[in-house]
C-alpha cells in the first residue's frame, strides 16, 4: 500500500531514487490506502482498503467514482452499484462467479443457492456464503414498469424462513390449496419464485404448489407469516411479512423447487433437497405418490363417498409428475377388493392432485383408461373417459362410447379396477 504526489523535486540522487520507488509502489498498488490520496489526478485509480472498493477519479478531477467491489475473503469481485449498466454488471457476474449461473423459465439467475437445516430454509449465495454488497446474486426477469422489457435485479442479503420441523414455524395456515386439517403425508412438489415489488428494485421469495406462474396472484391469494390467506392452488406464500398489495399482479420468476408434506395442523415441512430440486431444477423427472384420503376422499381410497360408499382397492398405485408448463401426468392402477365395496347410485368422484384447467373441453387427454365394474355381480370391462369437474380436485368417470357417468355402486365386484393414464393442464386460477 502506497500513495504519492507523483512530483519529484530537485534533491540528491538517493532521495530521488526513494521517491521514485514510492511512486512505482503507488502505481503497482493502484494508490491503495484507507483513505483517498491527498493529491489526485483525473482518471487516477484508487483502491480503498477500508471498503475494498476500486475507484477511478472523474475527468474533472473533482470526485472518485466507484468501479468495482472486491470480496478478499472469497476471492470474488463485482461491479459497483455506481456502474449504471445493469446488463454489464450481470454479465460480469456471470463471467467471473465461477460459472454458477443458470437459465430458468423466462429469465436468468446467478450466484444463488438454497439449503435446509433443522427446519430453517435459507436462500444464499451459490455455495452457502451469505449474500452481501460484495457477494451479490443477480436475477434477470420482467421489468415491473415495462413488462415487455427485462431487468437485472441485485440481491444483497440472504432470505430465511422456518418450516414445521422448526420449533417456531412461519408457514402455519397457508395450505397452498391442500385440504385444511387433513395431513398430506406423501412428498409433493413445491416451487420457489422471486416476485417483484412495485418499486421495481425489491424482490421477495414465494413458495407455491403450482409451476408456470409468470405474475403473482391477487393480494387475497398472497400469504405471509402473519397472514394465512394462501389457501388455494393459485396462491403463493412469501417468506417474510409484506404488504401484499405491493406485489400482486407483478412479474415473478420460478428459480427453484423442493418437496415437502403438510401436517394436519396446516403446516408444511420441507424434505431434504435432492437432484430433482434446488436452484434451476423443477422436479420434472420425479414421480410422486398421490395419497389416499385427501381432497375429501374416503379413508383408504382415492374416491369420495359422495353420499354413498366409496370403493376401497387392495392395489393403490397412483403416481403423478408435473412439468414447468403446468402439465400433470398420471399413471393409475387401482385394483381388487380392498375390504369395502362401492355402494350407492351416486357419481364416482376420483381425486386428482391438482384442479384441472377449466378452459376448453370438459374431457381431458388420456390414453387407454379402463374401468372394471360389476353389473349384476359380474365383472365387465368398460372403457371410460375422465371428465373434469368445476374447480375441484376430482374428476368423474364417463363410460364410453356414449358418455354415461359411473357410480360408486358400479364398483361392488371384488374384481374391480380403475387402470389408465391421464394428462391434463392444471388451473392457475383456482
Amino acid at each position: 500500500m502506497a500513495q504519492g504526489d507523483y512530483s519529484i523535486g530537485n534533491q540528491g540522487a538517493a532521495d530521488v531514487r526513494s521517491e521514485m520507488n514510492d511512486i512505482f509502489s503507488a502505481i503497482a498498488t493502484n494508490n491503495s490506502g484507507s483513505s483517498a490520496p491527498s493529491t489526485n489526478f483525473a482518471y487516477q485509480w484508487f483502491y480503498n482498503t477500508s471498503d475494498n472498493t476500486l475507484y477511478v477519479r472523474d475527468g474533472a478531477n473533482s470526485q472518485h467514482i466507484a468501479f468495482a467491489v472486491f470480496d478478499q475473503t472469497n476471492k470474488k469481485w463485482s461491479l459497483a452499484s455506481d456502474v449504471q449498466d445493469a446488463d454489464l454488471r450481470l454479465l460480469t457476474a456471470i463471467a467471473f462467479d465461477g460459472g454458477h449461473s443458470v437459465s430458468v423459465p423466462a429469465g436468468w439467475i446467478s450466484n444463488l443457492g438454497i439449503s435446509l437445516s433443522s427446519g430453517v430454509i435459507t436462500l444464499s449465495g451459490y455455495d452457502g456464503t451469505a449474500l452481501s454488497s460484495t457477494n451479490k446474486a443477480y436475477v434477470v426477469m420482467k421489468d415491473v414498469s415495462s413488462p415487455g422489457l427485462l431487468k437485472s435485479y441485485d440481491l444483497t442479503a440472504n432470505f430465511t424462513h422456518n418450516d414445521d420441523a422448526h420449533a417456531s414455524s412461519s408457514w402455519t395456515g397457508n395450505t397452498l390449496g391442500l385440504q385444511s386439517g387433513v395431513a398430506y403425508s406423501s412428498d409433493l412438489p413445491l416451487f420457489l419464485y422471486l416476485g417483484a415489488h412495485n418499486n421495481g428494485t425489491t424482490l421477495k421469495p414465494f413458495w407455491s404448489r403450482s409451476p408456470g406462474l409468470s405474475i403473482l396472484p391477487a393480494s387475497g391469494s398472497i400469504g405471509y407469516p402473519s397472514s394465512a390467506v394462501a389457501t388455494t392452488q393459485k396462491s403463493v406464500w412469501c417468506w417474510e411479512d409484506i404488504t401484499a398489495g405491493d406485489y400482486d399482479g407483478n412479474p415473478c420468476i420460478m428459480i427453484a423447487s423442493g418437496t415437502g408434506q403438510m401436517s394436519s395442523s396446516d403446516d408444511y415441512a420441507l424434505s431434504a433437497f435432492d437432484n430433482s430440486g434446488g436452484i434451476g431444477k423443477f422436479q420434472e423427472d420425479k414421480w410422486f405418490t398421490f395419497p389416499v384420503a385427501v381432497f375429501g376422499a374416503a379413508a383408504s381410497t382415492h374416491i369420495l363417498s359422495n353420499g354413498g360408499t366409496a370403493p376401497v382397492f387392495a392395489t393403490k398405485e397412483y403416481f403423478y409428475k408435473i412439468s414447468t408448463d403446468a402439465d400433470v401426468y398420471i399413471v393409475l392402477n387401482l385394483g381388487s377388493d380392498g375390504g369395502t365395496d362401492g355402494a350407492g347410485a351416486v357419481t364416482t368422484l376420483l381425486t386428482l392432485p391438482y384442479i384441472v384447467n377449466q378452459q376448453g373441453s370438459a374431457f381431458t387427454k388420456f390414453t387407454g383408461p379402463v374401468g372394471v365394474r360389476s353389473q349384476g355381480g359380474a365383472a365387465t370391462n368398460q372403457y371410460v373417459m375422465f371428465q373434469k369437474e368445476t374447480a375441484n380436485n376430482y374428476c368423474t368417470l364417463q363410460e364410453m362410447p356414449i358418455p354415461s357417468g359411473m357410480q360408486n355402486g358400479d364398483f361392488s365386484s371384488g374384481d374391480r379396477h380403475i387402470v389408465g393414464n391421464l394428462t391434463y393442464k392444471i388451473s392457475l386460477n383456482s
